[in-house]
């Protein structure tokens, strides 16, 4: 990554990422780009990616899979750690996009001593099983079925089923009484859940006080729904215990709780929310010196 001034490299944790970052700080062009930065955030950050792509300058950016899908990137070489075989299409579908290059570049690398997350192994284990057999066109249609053949074999019907959704529909569908409640209840796309920060961004020049203002509007408002909206860009999701341990110390407040429970969480030590990775989960009683200097 340092020896190439325009490099993308994708890996599949927020604190994988972070800490390649810090590996990269010091040299030119390092970014950093997970969900631990607001959306208002990384859309700032992405802005000045895309110019240095543009004008040539060095932009090495370190992300996580958030850059995979919906977000227009074009570098001449992308690293993807390993992963599905899905995952690793969309991780090129960022090189070369649009032709620039003679020929565009993408490597897919075991991580040392970073195991993929539970969620991502089983995925990762059929990449490797499918490469193997078609190493010369990985992303031939002939890998791609024989991949989610692999994934299924190993995941087995009860693993795609395990909460029994699709039986439940199977067992009534002569009688259409369908239990979508409990679908409803036992559904979840995504099932690591996570819980909502309000981060008051002012970006990178601090003159947005977008965030402050709405947070100020909130107080009086007796529909909050539209500021919530309009809160969103400001919002990172971050697991339930992590918030816990940030009510605990301080760390951020709760704005009208009594009405509308958890709803709005505020980050106030703002220490914690740095300009190139975003919110830090490791220490929540954490200050800058400078900050402690009266």
């Amino acid at each position: 990554l340092r020896e190439s001034p325009q490099v993308l490299c994708i890996v599949n944790s927020r604190r994988h990422a972070q800490e390649l970052y810090e590996r990269l700080v010091d040299v030119e062009g390092a970014f950093h780009l997970t969900t631990l930065m607001c959306a208002r955030h990384r859309r700032e950050k992405l802005e000045l990616v895309h110019e240095g792509l543009k004008s040539g300058t060095s932009v090495r950016l370190i992300a996580t899979s958030l850059v995979e899908a919906g977000v227009d990137l074009d570098f001449p070489a992308v690293w993807r750690a390993e992963a599905g075989l899905e995952s690793i299409i969309q991780a090129a579908g960022r090189c070369n996009r649009e032709g620039r290059a003679t020929v565009g570049h993408i490597f897919v690398f075991e991580p040392a001593g970073i195991a993929p997350p539970t969620e991502i192994a089983q995925f990762a284990d059929a990449f490797r099983s499918v490469v193997r057999r078609y190493r010369n066109d990985p992303m031939s249609l002939d890998a791609i079925s024989a991949y989610f053949q692999e994934l299924y074999w190993c995941k087995g019907q009860e693993a795609l089923d395990a909460k029994q959704i699709l039986r439940q529909i199977a067992e009534r569908q002569h009688g259409l009484d369908f239990p979508f409640e409990t679908i409803a209840t036992e559904f979840r796309l995504i099932e690591d859940f996570q819980v909502p920060v309000v981060v008051p961004w002012r970006g990178d020049s601090g003159d947005d006080d977008t965030a402050e203002r709405l947070l100020r509007d909130l107080a009086y408002a007796p529909r909050p729904g539209l500021i919530a909206r309009r809160l969103q860009p400001y919002v990172v999701q971050i697991p339930p215990r992590y918030r816990r341990d940030f009510l605990a110390t301080g760390a951020v407040s709760v704005l009208r709780e009594e009405d509308l429970g958890q709803q709005f969480v505020v980050l106030e030590n703002l220490d914690l929310y740095r300009g190139d990775i975003g919110l830090s989960l490791a220490d929540p009683t954490y200050r800058r010196t400078e900050g402690l200097v009266w």
